[in-house]
């Protein structure tokens, strides 16, 4: 029986001895990623834009959304990048534009977001060039190294105003013939109305 109660004790104390090496194996880490959204090794680098380089008829309502490798909206790169975001049209005059940037403590899934909004809307029928400058800085320290232009020409005012024609027209056949729907019912209830008669006639057969 000793024996019986000993070997338990040994087999009770080996797994312990086990869980514990779990234990500290499990927490050795070392803590020292960056919350860069990257790997410290990885280049900052534009990664993807809703309009493209070189696109055209882009709708003047299109959302300007820049997605970058890292994180540069953190307060320690945040006032020196959003300088690096400028804007011209064809003739090389300076937009008036908003750099939007989130707090990455609130929202940390939208770290490596950058928003453009052009003061007044973009206009119809115009060339713009969007400038990242080379000095943009991510919260491990990278910079983007090169600078990246994205130009894109926004729709024509003909084409704008024809559009809004269109859906004007759309909606003033939807105006004039609001009893489309009232009018099929009655057809429908009328075809169901002639079948019970016809019905009620076979029976009385």
């Amino acid at each position: 029986m000793k024996r019986f109660i000993k070997s338990i004790a040994i087999m009770i104390v080996l797994s312990l001895m086990v869980m514990g090496g779990s234990v500290l194996a499990s927490g050795s880490g070392t803590g020292s990623g960056s919350g860069s959204g990257g790997g410290s090794a990885d280049p900052l680098k534009l990664e993807s834009s809703t309009i493209a380089n070189n696109e055209k008829n882009v709708e003047t309502g299109r959302k300007i959304l820049l997605v970058f490798s890292k994180n540069v909206v953190n307060m320690s790169v945040r006032d020196s990048n959003m300088s690096a975001f400028s804007m011209t049209d064809e003739t090389g005059n300076k937009v008036s534009i908003n750099v939007v940037m989130v707090d990455d403590n609130v929202d940390p899934e939208r770290r490596n977001d950058v928003i453009i909004q052009v003061v007044g809307g973009l206009q119809t029928g115009k060339t713009y060039a969007l400038k990242i400058g080379s000095k943009l800085e991510s919260k491990s320290g990278d910079v983007l190294g090169a600078p990246v232009t994205i130009t894109f020409s926004t729709v024509a005012a003909a084409v704008s105003q024809n559009t809004a024609t269109a859906n004007k027209a759309a909606a003033s056949t939807t105006a004039k013939n609001p009893k489309t729907g009232d009018q099929t019912n009655i057809v429908y209830w009328g075809i169901l109305a002639g079948m019970a008669v016809v019905a009620v006639k076979l029976i009385k057969k």
